[in-house]
């Protein structure tokens, strides 16, 4: 599974990742506490859960898929479906979100406005032009 350090620091990415912050003491960790949030990270709208270890399935099935795609010259993706669920799980590496959810928006009829598309990812004015609402304030270390 890693060092208590390395999936705190996975924890901690995957929340930046979705500007917020990991949060201490999840999974149900916490002592004599039976309810609250038990995620990895503090969003308001995201349940944020991260796997962190040696192996995780669907790294492998990706890695296939990379390299397939790869010689193609194309962005992978991959739908994880179950039998009987409804939905997928849509699985993308995630330095290829921009390339995908681009892909998306232009597939289902949403168009990005240039302005938006040319911001930097941690310029506030993303968050408030594309979701009308503040980013999360970071606490200082």
């Amino acid at each position: 599974m890693g060092t208590r350090a390395q999936w705190k620091n996975a924890e901690m990415r995957l929340a930046r990742f979705f500007g917020t912050v990991r949060r201490p003491l999840s999974g149900g960790n916490q002592t004599g506490a039976k309810e609250g949030p038990r995620d990895d990270g503090q969003h308001d709208i995201l349940y944020i859960e991260n796997k962190y270890g040696a192996k995780v399935a669907p790294w492998s099935l990706y890695k296939d898929t990379l390299i397939k795609a790869k010689h193609e010259g194309r962005t992978p993706v991959m739908g994880l479906q179950q039998k009987g669920e409804t939905g997928m799980l849509i699985c993308f590496n995630s330095r290829d979100m921009e390339t995908v959810c681009t892909e998306w928006a232009k597939a289902n009829g949403f168009f990005l406005c240039p302005s938006v598309q040319t911001l930097k990812p941690n310029d506030p004015d993303v968050t408030v032009k594309k979701f009308g609402r503040k980013k999360p304030i970071r606490k200082k270390r």
